[in-house]
């Protein structure tokens, strides 16, 4: 069933939708008629509520600028709350994170902070920029059936990150997977790593020396950054957690 995470007005046992993606969508990609069943909700982030109501509804009218639909169920989810996350180094390539935000998203990662790393050659991220990855965010959320957005932020050196967190960095040398015991890690409070292009400099270490953390390994090949990013979060996420 089609899913749309957006803002609406609810009156009764109505929805108004007048975010004009979605009644381009509905009307012009979905061909959707009256009777057509979809979900519908407001967006929110991981940590700003512990349920949402997610309706169920049909396609009642469609208007120029304006969906309205009928609500047929209304379900409660409830999102577990966590600190946890990953640390992504600002890469070189703009696409590469686009890619980096979609997969992340689709996995559940619930916040992604970009940091600058010695080998970053972009240094800012600009407010449109992230508007882009909160876009981005919707649609992985709504692809993938899952329901709360990530946070998603920047931060300009990793020492303005120093919590007491569980952090697990993903470059050579570290555990092997099979060795890893889950009951070690704090699990409400969990963030990952893993290297830029270029890998981890002498001074990024001398950072991540003041996190507790435990080095893991991804195995022999040399991975490209955003390949590592995206294999180890979901190990993050899937296998450890």
């Amino acid at each position: 069933m089609q899913k749309f995470i957006t803002s609406f007005d609810k009156k009764n046992n109505y929805i108004y939708i007048g975010d004009l993606n979605v009644v381009n969508k509905i009307k012009n990609v979905l061909r959707a008629k009256s009777g057509y069943e979809f979900q519908i909700h407001k967006p929110f982030f991981y940590g700003e509520l512990s349920n949402i109501n997610v309706y169920t509804v049909i396609l009642y009218e469609i208007k120029k600028d304006e969906i309205i639909a009928k609500i047929t169920f209304c379900q409660k989810i409830n999102i577990l709350q966590k600190k946890s996350g990953y640390l992504v180094p600002i890469l070189n390539n703009f696409d590469k994170m686009d890619l980096i935000v979609q997969k992340l998203t689709e996995i559940g990662i619930e916040n992604i902070i970009f940091w600058k790393s010695s080998n970053s050659q972009i240094k800012n991220i600009s407010d449109k920029k992230f508007e882009k990855f909160k876009k981005i965010s919707i649609d992985a959320v709504q692809q993938s059936g899952m329901f709360a957005l990530p946070k998603i932020k920047k931060i300009d050196n990793l020492l303005d990150f120093l919590e007491d967190i569980s952090l697990c960095i993903f470059d050579f040398g570290g555990i092997d997977l099979i060795n890893i015991e889950k009951s070690n890690f704090d699990k409400k409070n969990l963030w990952g790593i893993c290297g830029p292009e270029g890998g981890f400099s002498n001074y990024d270490y001398s950072i991540l020396e003041k996190f507790n953390y435990k080095k893991i390994s991804l195995g022999n090949s040399v991975l490209r950054a955003e390949t590592g990013i995206i294999v180890s979060s979901w190990i993050l996420k899937n296998f450890i957690y």
